[in-house]
């Protein structure tokens, strides 16, 4: 009876994968301008009309190192925070993980022995994948030319993030995939048989852009304007394949995280509304080359990375050192979090309530990603 169920999960496998009906091309294969131009996918980014948002955030990236150098302790809590912001909105763009930004700051900083709820297991499966920061990387301004991105190592991400009970994990699909844009028109991905081979040649495309900037790009902030345009190429592209049944958009969002690690101190939450996150993805495909299609998520992630470092010093610049003290358990968090008055108002007030605390454990290392 097994085997016979086990041959019926195949037949059905097989049926599908002969309905697919999506295109034998992805759009990497318009990147003909790579033979000239090595840098010729992320070259918008050296816009004049960028210039203003990429100072600004230069500047906040600079005030948030002033102040981490400033006040002791200060650093361990903005860490804090983006981590779990960055694994709580990554994960709700997926309908994944818990109801509210305080629920998944709980959850990491008791690093639950036991995880019992599926909502436990999201949040900690998509915590594990974030691999620490280097400070003096950082601060070197060098290129993480330890990134390395290839098949095997994204199956094997994957393989880790999605739980096995939510389909065929660690392995790209096998059939056809298609989804429902906002206008109600339906979209197909690329056919299940490019999956490996448009995968692979993506990683080759990340891994040499992001080995010319420092070579052909000078000046801090221009390099952080390619950075941001080669994050933006790697997760539309990525994501425009959808390679695996599920979690391309946890998957994306990782790769993008691991290439802005050279230009910033810590994560950000890339986008905060699903909606708004799908209506640049389908912009997008609407531009007339693969060159141009990445530009409106580029621009929402920078505005995105200002915003976030804009509620960092917001909410930590006028502490006192008395202020920060470590808690080691969701009530001294709430304590803490009522005695310096926070909480009160905001979007999400469960995750406003311990913007300052710090969690009690350290997140300043992070989890490897190996």
């Amino acid at each position: 009876m097994a085997l016979h169920l086990r041959m019926g999960a195949r037949d059905v496998r097989e049926a599908l994968a002969k309905l697919d009906a999506g295109p034998s091309q992805s759009r990497l294969e318009e990147l003909r301008s790579l033979e000239t131009d090595p840098l010729s996918p992320l070259r918008f980014a050296l816009a004049d009309k960028y210039s203003p948002l990429l100072k600004e955030l230069t500047t906040l990236i600079e005030d948030y190192l002033s102040l981490a150098a400033r006040l002791e302790g200060v650093e361990s809590a903005m860490v804090a925070k983006s981590v779990a912001s960055w694994v709580f909105h990554t994960n709700k763009l997926e309908h994944v993980g818990t109801e509210s930004l305080g629920d998944t700051e709980a959850i990491i900083a008791s690093r639950l022995p036991s995880l019992s709820t599926k909502e436990e297991k999201a949040v900690m499966r998509t915590f594990s994948l974030l691999q620490g920061y280097s400070p003096t990387s950082f601060r070197a301004k060098q290129p993480s030319l330890f990134v390395s991105f290839d098949p095997l190592r994204i199956k094997t991400w994957h393989l880790k993030l999605v739980d096995s009970v939510d389909g065929h994990v660690g392995e790209f699909r096998q059939d056809g995939r298609f989804t429902t844009r906002l206008d109600g028109t339906q979209h197909f991905f690329p056919h299940h048989d490019i999956q490996e081979w448009s995968v692979q040649r993506l990683c080759q495309i990340v891994h040499s852009l992001l080995k010319s900037i420092p070579n052909q790009i000078q000046g801090h902030e221009a390099r952080m304007g390619m950075c941001f345009a080669l994050a933006a190429f790697a997760q539309y592209h990525f994501v425009s394949l959808h390679p695996f049944e599920d979690g391309n958009g946890r998957i994306c969002r990782l790769l993008s995280k691991k290439l802005l690690e050279w230009v910033l101190p810590v994560p950000f939450p890339m986008f905060l509304d699903r909606n708004t996150y799908r209506k640049v993805l389908e912009e997008g495909d609407r531009a007339s080359d693969a060159q141009t299609a990445p530009i409106p998520l580029f621009e929402l992630l920078l505005d995105s990375a200002i915003a976030h470092f804009k509620f960092l010093l917001s909410a930590y610049g006028d502490l006192q050192p008395s202020d920060l003290v470590v808690a080691t358990n969701l009530e001294q968090l709430q304590e803490v979090a009522r005695k310096i008055g926070v909480g009160a108002g905001g979007p999400d007030n469960t995750a406003e309530a311990v913007p300052r605390a710090g969690l009690g454990s350290d997140l300043t290392q992070y989890p490897s990603s190996e």
